[in-house]
């Protein structure tokens, strides 16, 4: 379901770009050889960049519910166990003894 949502996002900032470049190749211009417009490269590189950055929501939203379900499996929440890092328990050090 999440990658539908962050796809059809993703395309929302593509279409801009999209229509841009129709424009730009089907106006009547001569058979001149032109060069890229600067407006037309911050246009693309812009929708380019939003594009891509959406995609960083599905990571974060796929990142949410593996460590959700992670957590009702083990019983333990992340931070819990982050802040056992450090302390030795009994039979850890009874053991090395």
């Amino acid at each position: 379901c999440t990658i539908f949502i962050v796809s059809f996002l993703s395309l929302l900032f593509v279409i801009p770009a999209g229509i841009y470049s129709l424009i730009k190749i089907y106006t009547p211009t001569a058979d001149v050889l032109e060069e890229t417009s600067i407006t037309y490269i911050i246009v693309l590189a812009l929708c380019s960049f939003l594009a891509t950055l959406v995609y960083s929501i599905f990571y974060i939203i796929s990142s949410v519910h593996y460590f959700s379900l992670a957590e009702q499996k083990d019983g333990t929440g992340l931070l819990e166990r982050i802040n056992e890092i450090g302390i030795t328990s009994k039979s850890n050090t009874e053991q090395q003894f």
